[in-house]
């Protein structure tokens, strides 16, 4: 149990400290009665990019909600994302080095910037120390999000952070607040289209050591699979040391080095499946309409994967799976010394999933490539 999860856990400490904040922040306030707000609304959604997928759906609403130009703050990368389906919307977007503490605090470019805008609403789909001292320095009166009980008082209409499964209903729990008829479950899912004669990516890496199937179990899988599918590796530049490019050149092993999002997208798109840790990656191919196959161990794939029959994964289950929480309790694997769920998971088990999963999808097979030509 990580220090937050203790703290919150005290309902004392959890509640003086939301009074607290919530004095600071009104004292605050006194000084900004005056502002003058434009018709506006601010979306603060600063995320890695398989989180910042899982908004999208919630962005889709609150875009139709709204009769207000929206503007959305979000990290460089994320942006890519969001212009794939968002055109309409403007952006003020974050770099690494305008964010400061450990990814904590903006820089005062930013803060300036959301200043200048003084949007009429901020809706708030970070829930983080983050997007909570943006508010807190902003003088902007309808604020909408979720976060810890830490900042409830932050919040014209505060929703709490859910604990239950799926990580993309704690987003759409913000329109459910406002406009509940909007959130119908079809709202969930990406449309999926199947591409039967592309080729098989595998995405080999995550967000941390923790959740990565070994690269060498992927190469195993990749030569089996190699066998009867075009199959090629996708990572991103430099992911990789020049040794072991150079290794896979000498073996004769297809992959692809991605610089870019689009350049990802571009690939994915093309694809007919991506196998994949939990990872950002494969959120992005459901985006794309792509089926998916995960690899799960430290993180609960029910709170992760993306929604749909097309979406599938494997998990080696043992004593320290997560059983009720998105993590295990080493933090997602993070403070674990051996990563058994993932060393434990073999090449066979995950090779006759797969297999399964290309069959009923129809993928083509190499020879059934040559028969039709």
């Amino acid at each position: 149990m990580t220090f937050k999860e203790k703290l919150l856990q005290n309902i004392f400490i959890t509640r003086s400290i939301a009074a607290l904040i919530t004095f600071l922040f009104n004292i605050s306030r006194l000084f900004n009665l005056n502002s003058k707000n434009n018709n506006s609304v601010l979306i603060i959604s600063l995320h890695k990019i398989g989180d910042t997928v899982l908004t999208v759906p919630t962005v889709k609403l609150l875009n139709k909600y709204f009769n207000n130009k929206i503007y959305i703050l979000c990290f460089e990368a994320s942006k890519e994302i969001y212009k794939h389906i968002f055109n309409d919307l403007e952006y003020i977007t974050v770099k690494k080095n305008q964010i400061l503490f450990g990814d904590r605090i903006l820089n005062k470019q930013i803060i300036k910037e959301i200043k200048n805008l003084s949007p009429e609403t901020i809706v708030d789909l970070t829930g983080s120390i983050t997007s909570a001292l943006v508010i807190f320095k902003t003088k902007v009166s309808n604020i909408i999000g979720t976060n810890e009980d830490f900042y409830r008082g932050l919040y014209s209409k505060f929703i709490p952070i859910r604990k239950t499964p799926h990580l993309l209903d704690i987003y759409l729990d913000v329109v459910r607040s406002i406009a509940p008829d909007l959130v119908e479950d079809s709202v969930r899912e990406f449309p999926i289209q199947i591409k039967k004669e592309k080729q098989i990516l595998i995405h080999p890496f995550a967000g941390w050591a923790a959740k990565e199937w070994s690269f060498n179990k992927f190469l195993l899988l990749y030569e089996k699979l190699i066998n009867k599918f075009e199959c090629k590796f996708i990572f991103e530049k430099n992911m990789l040391k020049f040794d072991l490019i150079h290794e896979l050149q000498k073996l004769g092993i297809n992959y692809i080095e991605t610089k870019t999002i689009e350049e990802l997208k571009y690939e994915l798109s093309n694809s007919s499946l991506l196998i994949s840790n939990d990872s950002g990656p494969i959120h992005i191919a459901s985006m794309l309409g792509v089926p998916t196959f995960g690899i799960y161990g430290p993180t609960h794939p029910v709170y992760h994967v993306p929604i749909g029959k097309y979406h599938r994964y494997v998990m080696k289950r043992i004593k320290c799976s997560p059983q009720n929480s998105k993590y295990c309790f080493t933090y997602g694997g993070r403070f674990c010394p051996t990563y058994d769920c993932m060393s434990n998971l073999s090449v066979d088990d995950v090779f006759r999933s797969v297999l399964s999963f290309v069959q009923e999808l129809g993928i083509e097979s190499k020879d059934f490539k040559i028969h039709k030509k």
